[in-house]
C-alpha cells in the first residue's frame, strides 16, 4: 500500500520535470538550435560548403603540432586566390617533415577552401620558405593555419 502511494505521488512530479526543462530562456535555446545558413543567404554559395574537392593533408606518423615553427604566415579570408607565405624553421633537435594546412571557413565553421604544403627532411635549426595557395569563394569569414611536424622516417 505504501509503495502505491509513493508511486502515485512521484508520477506527477516526474511528468513535470521534462516540461520544466523545456521552457525558459528563448535566447539560449535559439543559440543552440541555430540552423545552418540557407541558400537564401547571399554571402554563401551552398554548392561550396564543405566541397568534396578539398585537398587532403598527408598524415605524419608520430606528428605533433608545430605552429610556432612557421613565422609570418598571415592569411586573409577575402574571395579570390589567396596565398599564405612564411618561413618554416625546424625548432627540434632532429630532421623533420612538415605539413602546413590552411583552411578557409564560413561563420558556421564549414571549410570552403583548403591549401596544403609539405616540407621534407628539414634539418634542425634550418629554415625554408613555404607558400600555401587556394581559390577562396565568397562567404569565407576566417582562415586558420595548422602546422604538423614529425621526425624523418628512416
Amino acid at each position: 500500500m505504501t509503495r502505491r502511494l509513493l508511486t502515485a505521488a512521484l508520477v506527477p512530479v516526474l511528468l513535470l520535470v521534462p516540461a520544466a526543462c523545456s521552457g525558459g530562456d528563448e535566447g539560449a535555446r535559439s543559440e543552440l538550435s541555430n540552423p545552418r545558413p540557407s541558400s537564401t543567404d547571399p554571402s554563401l554559395d551552398e554548392g561550396r560548403v564543405s566541397p568534396a574537392d578539398l585537398p587532403t593533408a598527408p598524415v605524419l606518423e608520430g606528428g605533433t603540432g608545430a605552429r610556432g615553427d612557421l613565422a609570418a604566415a598571415e592569411c586573409d579570408a577575402a574571395a579570390g586566390v589567396q596565398a599564405v607565405a612564411g618561413e618554416l624553421t625546424n625548432s627540434g633537435d632532429a630532421a623533420a617533415d612538415y605539413v602546413v594546412v590552411v583552411s578557409w571557413t564560413t561563420a558556421t565553421s564549414d571549410v570552403v577552401a583548403r591549401g596544403v604544403a609539405t616540407v621534407e627532411d628539414l634539418a634542425p635549426g634550418a629554415a625554408r620558405s613555404v607558400e600555401v595557395t587556394a581559390e577562396v569563394p565568397s562567404g569565407a569569414t576566417a582562415c586558420t593555419v595548422n602546422v604538423r611536424r614529425a621526425p624523418v622516417a628512416g
